[in-house]
């Protein structure tokens, strides 16, 4: 599995609650990044609404977070993995919180048949 983001430090990304950033330099909204205690926060919350026994793989958490801090991400894992948890997960997040999702999934129907 492969995790690019923008201010990804070693394979982890950096937390640090006073840092403003934004996913491109002409943002007009430039969004924080998640303290410590709202991560676990993210983490609990993806964990009840879910259903999931286990804490969410570092990739889903990480994709997540990248989202909600307006960081632009590349995520490559293989079917089955768990793409769809980071897809969905910014809707557990109510602070300040819109989405648009489009999802061609009829579109990949046809081609894959």
């Amino acid at each position: 599995m492969a995790v690019h983001a923008k201010h990804a430090q070693t394979g982890r990304l950096s937390y640090s609650a006073h840092t403003q950033f934004s996913a491109s330099d002409n943002a007009q909204w430039p969004r924080r990044r998640l303290t410590q205690k709202e991560v676990g926060c993210l983490t609990l919350r993806m964990r009840t609404e879910y259903g999931w026994k286990a804490d969410p793989k570092p990739f889903q958490l990480a994709g997540v977070q990248a989202q909600l801090e307006g960081v632009d991400m590349i995520i490559q894992a293989s079917t089955g993995a768990g793409k769809t948890a980071i897809a969905a997960g910014p809707h557990l997040w109510k602070q300040g919180m819109v989405s648009i999702m489009v999802c061609p999934l009829m579109t990949l129907e046809d081609e894959m048949v």
